[in-house]
Formats: structure tokens, sequence, C-alpha cells
């Protein structure tokens, strides 16, 4: 299938096969957007595998993606491809296989600085502004891409916190005592 995949959080998953624990291509040709694949372990521990199924080949694209905390970020078989353009790499290694990669001209290596609910981004992530425009234009929560100096990486736009503690700035929340 020809599937596009956006503002998806991928994370956290284990699996006892030997193909990717985090996202299994196989057959297909998916265009994945602002995307955050993270912390997915296993039997391979990778965090993408591209490969073919019954001799047909996949090939994927994956734009303005976090691929984080994996033994392997990402593994193509031979006579597959995957297209990777601004990506944040974290991974114990980040790509690999006899496939074709081609990881595109904005990479970025770094810590994600996800907060406790792991994927949403902090303050000094290596994700934030490193991104290209997808035609994107709001994230996982709905919030405008981009905001800031340019487009996030992963599912997640940074936004910064506003007095209320809220990313929203609603001023209902305020206690409304002056320090």
């Amino acid at each position: 299938s020809d599937a596009a995949l956006i503002n998806n959080v991928i994370a956290d998953n284990t699996t006892s096969a030997s193909t990717g624990s985090g996202v299994a291509i196989h057959r297909s040709a998916p265009h994945l957007l602002h995307n955050t694949i993270a912390r997915n372990g296993g039997n391979q521990g990778y965090g993408v595998t591209v490969a073919s199924y019954l001799g047909d080949s996949s090939s994927a694209v994956l734009t303005n993606t976090i691929l984080s905390g994996h033994k392997w970020g990402i593994y193509v078989s031979s006579g597959n491809t995957a297209t990777l353009e601004s990506t944040l790499w974290d991974n114990t290694l980040d790509w690999f296989g006899p496939g074709t990669i081609v990881t595109g001209t904005h990479n970025t290596w770094g810590d994600p600085l996800f907060a406790a609910d792991g994927y949403h981004l902090m303050n000094s992530s290596a994700a934030i502004d490193v991104g290209v425009s997808a035609g994107v234009v709001a994230d996982i929560d709905g919030q405008p891409r981009p905001n800031g100096l340019g487009y996030d990486v992963g599912a997640d736009e940074f936004s910064p916190l506003f007095a209320d503690g809220f990313e929203t700035g609603d001023t209902s929340a305020w206690s409304g005592v002056t320090p």
C-alpha cells in the first residue's frame, strides 16, 4: 500500500519476530511524515524495517522523523529502498543493511529530550527547528507548524508554556494571585 502516516508516535513496542519492532514495511511504498519512532525493542531492536515480501519490494519515504532509542534505527534489506529527509538520529547504530538507504541533506544527531509522556519535546531538544516543510500544518495535538524558527521533527511541535503552565495560554486557569 502507499499509505501516508502523519504525526504518529510509535514507541515502547517489543517483538520476538525478526522484523521491526517499531515499524515493519513490507510490500509497500508508504510516506511517513512527522513521526516519532522511539524505544522499540525486542529480537532485533529495529526502529524501522524495510523489506520485501513474496518477491515484492518496498520503498519508504520518511520526512521529519525522530528515530531514537533503538539498537538499530533503520534496517533496509536487499532490493528495497528507504529515503529519509530531516531525521533526528539517536540510536546505537542509526542505519544499516544491504538495501538502498538515502539519508538526505538534513540530518541531526542528538537527544530528543522527551517529556515524561515519552514524545512531547522539551526545551533544548535536538528536534526543535531542524525539520523541513512537508505540507503538514499541525502537530499531533493540533498545534500549528511551524512554531518558532522552523519545523520540528517528530510528531510534536514544541510550544513554550504560558504563565498558566498550559500550552494554550488559557487565563481562566490563573490563580489571580500576583507574586
